[in-house]
């Protein structure tokens, strides 16, 4: 007799001011098995870091307000994940890969390379 285990899904947190955006990553990440959590800004991923813990971050740059950068500057370090930045801002990259979080950084659109990042640094159980 086989016993199976219930794992718990690896949490992903989606940062990304276009709602589309934010829903074709949720759909893509739930359908992959993982458990998703999304926030439409930086001021709201900041105030969701602080309550929950999650495997990797996939963050937007450009947003109003509290910016991508904001969010990896105000955050504190043992709140963050590894952080896949996903941008159509390719100046902010540098910047954003000089964050000693951030693991990955690709240029929008840029869907299937967003995946195999998350893949590689959490890979489903």
């Amino acid at each position: 007799m086989t016993t199976r285990r219930n794992k718990t899904p690896a949490k992903v947190l989606v940062v990304e001011d276009h709602t589309d955006g934010r829903e074709i990553l949720r759909e893509y990440l739930d359908h992959e098995g993982y458990e998703t959590v999304v926030a439409k800004n930086g001021a709201e991923a900041l105030a969701i870091l602080d309550h929950q813990r999650f495997a990797v971050v996939i963050l937007d740059i450009r947003m109003p307000s509290v910016s991508g950068i904001d969010v990896l500057e105000t955050a504190a370090p043992c709140t963050l994940p590894p952080v896949i930045v996903y941008t159509g801002d390719a100046k902010a990259i540098p910047t954003a890969r000089a964050h000693p979080a951030v693991v990955s950084a690709i240029l929008k659109p840029g869907l299937e390379a967003v995946m195999a990042a998350v893949l590689a640094a959490c890979p489903r159980s």
